[in-house]
Protein backbone atom coordinates (compact mmCIF):
# COMPACT_ATOMS: atom_id res chain seq x y z
CA UNK A 1 0.00 0.00 0.00
CA UNK A 2 2.76 2.44 0.88
CA UNK A 3 4.50 1.73 -2.45
CA UNK A 4 1.26 2.44 -4.30
CA UNK A 5 0.78 5.68 -2.39
CA UNK A 6 4.35 6.76 -3.04
CA UNK A 7 3.93 6.05 -6.73
CA UNK A 8 0.96 8.39 -6.64
CA UNK A 9 2.98 11.05 -4.84
CA UNK A 10 5.74 10.90 -7.46
CA UNK A 11 3.32 11.93 -10.19
CA UNK A 12 3.81 15.57 -11.09
CA UNK A 13 0.87 17.27 -12.70
CA UNK A 14 -0.50 20.75 -13.21
CA UNK A 15 -3.80 19.44 -11.83
CA UNK A 16 -4.69 19.26 -8.17
CA UNK A 17 -4.63 15.78 -6.55
CA UNK A 18 -7.84 13.83 -6.96
CA UNK A 19 -9.99 13.81 -3.85
CA UNK A 20 -10.90 10.49 -2.28
CA UNK A 21 -14.56 11.34 -1.66
CA UNK A 22 -15.30 8.24 0.41
CA UNK A 23 -12.47 9.22 2.74
CA UNK A 24 -13.57 12.85 2.74
CA UNK A 25 -17.09 11.87 3.76
CA UNK A 26 -15.84 9.67 6.61
CA UNK A 27 -13.43 12.36 7.83
CA UNK A 28 -15.37 15.40 6.70
CA UNK A 29 -14.65 17.45 9.78
CA UNK A 30 -10.86 17.14 9.64
CA UNK A 31 -10.39 17.53 5.91
CA UNK A 32 -12.92 20.30 5.48
CA UNK A 33 -11.32 22.33 8.27
CA UNK A 34 -7.90 21.97 6.65
CA UNK A 35 -9.20 22.96 3.22
CA UNK A 36 -11.11 25.93 4.65
CA UNK A 37 -7.92 27.12 6.34
CA UNK A 38 -6.01 26.73 3.07
CA UNK A 39 -8.64 28.74 1.20
CA UNK A 40 -7.61 31.83 3.17
CA UNK A 41 -4.29 31.87 1.32
CA UNK A 42 -3.10 32.26 -2.25
CA UNK A 43 -3.39 28.67 -3.53
CA UNK A 44 -0.34 29.10 -5.76
CA UNK A 45 1.88 30.18 -2.88
CA UNK A 46 0.32 28.51 0.15
CA UNK A 47 2.41 25.76 1.80
CA UNK A 48 0.90 22.89 3.79
CA UNK A 49 2.72 20.55 6.18
CA UNK A 50 1.35 17.26 7.50
CA UNK A 51 3.19 15.41 10.27
CA UNK A 52 2.17 11.74 10.35
CA UNK A 53 0.80 10.56 7.01
CA UNK A 54 -0.91 7.28 7.93
CA UNK A 55 -2.20 5.82 4.67
CA UNK A 56 -1.84 9.22 2.94
CA UNK A 57 -5.57 9.64 2.29
CA UNK A 58 -5.72 12.96 4.11
CA UNK A 59 -2.54 14.23 2.45
CA UNK A 60 -3.72 13.24 -1.02
CA UNK A 61 -7.16 14.78 -0.50
CA UNK A 62 -5.96 18.20 0.64
CA UNK A 63 -6.84 20.62 -2.13
CA UNK A 64 -3.41 21.97 -3.03
CA UNK A 65 -1.02 21.29 -5.88
CA UNK A 66 1.37 18.50 -4.93
CA UNK A 67 4.35 20.87 -5.09
CA UNK A 68 2.84 22.95 -2.27
CA UNK A 69 2.32 20.04 0.13
CA UNK A 70 4.94 18.60 2.49
CA UNK A 71 4.72 15.43 4.53
CA UNK A 72 6.80 14.00 7.37
CA UNK A 73 6.63 10.33 8.35
CA UNK A 74 9.52 7.93 9.07
CA UNK A 75 7.46 5.03 7.65
CA UNK A 76 7.92 6.46 4.15
CA UNK A 77 10.90 6.82 1.84
CA UNK A 78 11.96 10.41 1.14
CA UNK A 79 10.68 11.44 -2.27
CA UNK A 80 9.80 14.91 -3.58
CA UNK A 81 8.17 16.76 -0.65
CA UNK A 82 7.70 13.63 1.47
CA UNK A 83 10.37 13.43 4.17
CA UNK A 84 10.88 9.91 5.53
CA UNK A 85 12.30 11.05 8.86
CA UNK A 86 11.08 11.76 12.37
CA UNK A 87 9.69 15.24 12.91
CA UNK A 88 12.63 16.20 15.17
CA UNK A 89 15.09 15.58 12.35
CA UNK A 90 12.87 17.35 9.83
CA UNK A 91 12.67 20.55 11.89
CA UNK A 92 16.42 20.57 12.48
CA UNK A 93 16.97 20.89 8.74
CA UNK A 94 13.83 22.73 7.67
CA UNK A 95 14.04 26.18 6.10
CA UNK A 96 10.47 26.36 4.80
CA UNK A 97 7.67 28.47 6.28
CA UNK A 98 4.24 26.86 6.32
CA UNK A 99 0.81 28.48 6.27
CA UNK A 100 -1.25 25.51 7.46
CA UNK A 101 0.05 22.58 9.53
CA UNK A 102 -1.73 19.38 10.52
CA UNK A 103 -0.02 17.44 13.34
CA UNK A 104 -1.01 13.78 13.67
CA UNK A 105 2.33 12.12 14.33
CA UNK A 106 3.54 10.10 17.30
CA UNK A 107 0.79 10.44 19.92
CA UNK A 108 3.11 10.55 22.91
CA UNK A 109 3.08 13.40 25.42
CA UNK A 110 6.70 14.46 24.91
CA UNK A 111 6.50 14.27 21.11
CA UNK A 112 3.29 16.30 20.91
CA UNK A 113 4.90 19.00 23.05
CA UNK A 114 8.00 18.97 20.85
CA UNK A 115 6.05 19.18 17.58
CA UNK A 116 3.81 21.99 18.81
CA UNK A 117 6.73 23.95 20.26
CA UNK A 118 8.03 24.56 16.72
CA UNK A 119 5.20 27.04 16.12
CA UNK A 120 4.86 30.16 18.28
CA UNK A 121 1.15 30.59 17.49
CA UNK A 122 0.19 27.23 19.08
CA UNK A 123 -0.61 27.14 22.79
CA UNK A 124 -0.76 23.66 24.31
CA UNK A 125 -2.24 23.28 27.79
CA UNK A 126 -1.54 19.99 29.57
CA UNK A 127 -3.55 19.72 32.77
CA UNK A 128 -6.18 17.57 34.50
CA UNK A 129 -9.45 18.60 32.84
CA UNK A 130 -11.19 18.73 36.23
CA UNK A 131 -8.69 21.35 37.43
CA UNK A 132 -8.55 23.78 34.52
CA UNK A 133 -8.05 27.45 35.40
CA UNK A 134 -10.05 30.32 33.96
CA UNK A 135 -9.65 30.55 30.14
CA UNK A 136 -7.85 33.89 30.52
CA UNK A 137 -5.00 32.05 32.26
CA UNK A 138 -4.29 30.34 28.94
CA UNK A 139 -4.80 33.39 26.76
CA UNK A 140 -8.18 32.09 25.54
CA UNK A 141 -10.73 34.79 24.72
CA UNK A 142 -13.55 34.40 22.21
CA UNK A 143 -13.93 30.91 20.76
CA UNK A 144 -15.70 29.61 17.65
CA UNK A 145 -15.03 25.84 17.71
CA UNK A 146 -14.61 23.15 20.37
CA UNK A 147 -13.44 19.54 20.01
CA UNK A 148 -14.21 17.27 22.98
CA UNK A 149 -12.53 13.87 23.15
CA UNK A 150 -12.82 12.63 26.73
CA UNK A 151 -15.06 9.57 26.19
CA UNK A 152 -17.09 9.49 29.39
CA UNK A 153 -19.55 11.59 31.40
CA UNK A 154 -17.52 13.24 34.19
CA UNK A 155 -14.70 14.78 32.13
CA UNK A 156 -17.26 15.90 29.52
CA UNK A 157 -19.08 17.83 32.25
CA UNK A 158 -15.82 19.52 33.24
CA UNK A 159 -14.98 20.29 29.61
CA UNK A 160 -18.38 21.91 29.05
CA UNK A 161 -18.07 23.91 32.27
CA UNK A 162 -14.81 25.29 30.86
CA UNK A 163 -16.55 26.17 27.59
CA UNK A 164 -19.10 28.16 29.61
CA UNK A 165 -16.30 30.34 30.95
CA UNK A 166 -15.17 31.26 27.43
CA UNK A 167 -16.62 34.09 25.37
CA UNK A 168 -18.94 32.93 22.55
CA UNK A 169 -22.35 33.44 21.04
CA UNK A 170 -22.50 30.45 18.70
CA UNK A 171 -19.95 27.66 18.40
CA UNK A 172 -19.25 24.57 16.34
CA UNK A 173 -18.78 21.53 18.58
CA UNK A 174 -17.41 18.10 17.79
CA UNK A 175 -17.64 15.16 20.20
CA UNK A 176 -15.26 12.34 19.36
CA UNK A 177 -17.12 9.61 21.27
CA UNK A 178 -20.75 10.52 20.68
CA UNK A 179 -22.05 7.08 19.53
CA UNK A 180 -25.48 8.47 18.62
CA UNK A 181 -27.17 5.13 17.92
CA UNK A 182 -25.53 2.98 20.58
CA UNK A 183 -27.48 2.64 23.87
CA UNK A 184 -24.34 1.54 25.71
CA UNK A 185 -23.09 5.12 25.37
CA UNK A 186 -26.31 6.91 26.39
CA UNK A 187 -24.85 8.09 29.69
CA UNK A 188 -21.51 9.54 28.58
CA UNK A 189 -20.77 12.48 26.25
CA UNK A 190 -24.35 12.74 25.00
CA UNK A 191 -25.87 12.86 28.46
CA UNK A 192 -23.39 15.50 29.61
CA UNK A 193 -24.16 17.59 26.53
CA UNK A 194 -27.94 17.21 26.95
CA UNK A 195 -27.78 18.30 30.60
CA UNK A 196 -25.52 21.24 29.71
CA UNK A 197 -27.92 22.44 27.01
CA UNK A 198 -30.97 22.12 29.29
CA UNK A 199 -29.31 23.77 32.29
CA UNK A 200 -28.24 26.85 30.32
CA UNK A 201 -31.18 27.12 27.94
CA UNK A 202 -28.90 26.90 24.91
CA UNK A 203 -30.09 25.98 21.42
CA UNK A 204 -28.49 23.05 19.59
CA UNK A 205 -28.58 21.91 15.98
CA UNK A 206 -27.14 18.39 15.76
CA UNK A 207 -25.59 17.90 12.32
CA UNK A 208 -24.04 14.49 12.89
CA UNK A 209 -25.30 11.78 15.22
CA UNK A 210 -23.04 8.80 14.58
CA UNK A 211 -19.77 7.61 16.09
CA UNK A 212 -18.75 11.27 16.22
CA UNK A 213 -21.16 14.05 17.05
CA UNK A 214 -21.20 17.48 15.45
CA UNK A 215 -23.44 20.39 16.39
CA UNK A 216 -23.89 24.13 16.34
CA UNK A 217 -24.70 25.45 19.81
CA UNK A 218 -26.08 28.97 20.21
CA UNK A 219 -27.00 31.05 23.22
CA UNK A 220 -29.81 32.74 21.26
CA UNK A 221 -31.93 31.77 18.26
Amino acid sequence: MKKIIQSYIKLKSKFKPKNDFEFENANYNRLSLINRALNKYDQKKCKYLEIGLGDCNNYNSVSLDINNKYGVDPAFDSVNNIHGVKSDEFFQNNNETFDVIFIDGLHHYDQVLEDCSQFPNITLVVKDIHELDDPSAYGIKKISAVHIDVDIYEPTVSALNFVDKCEWDSIYMRFDDWHGHEPDYDFHERQACREWIDKNGYFINVMRNGLHGEAIVSKKL
